[in-house]
């Protein structure tokens, strides 16, 4: 997989970074990784990490 910005990348990360959040079917059937065994297993490093949600809006600044 040849990504936008990078290094070249694998269909397991293709799939971890996009197509597992894809909504509509239009959407799903353009991915090309539809089909589990041809994407193989998911390496660490292929999804992005989770971090913790921050709070938006008033300071507590008076």
């Amino acid at each position: 997989m040849l990504f936008s910005r990078g290094t070249p990348g694998t269909r397991s990360k293709l799939w971890a970074r996009v197509c597992q959040y894809l909504k509509s079917d239009e959407q799903k059937q353009q991915c090309i990784n539809q089909d589990p065994g041809l994407r193989g297993e998911s390496m660490p490093g292929d999804g992005f990490e989770e971090i913790s949600a921050i709070q938006l809006g008033e300071s507590s600044e008076t």
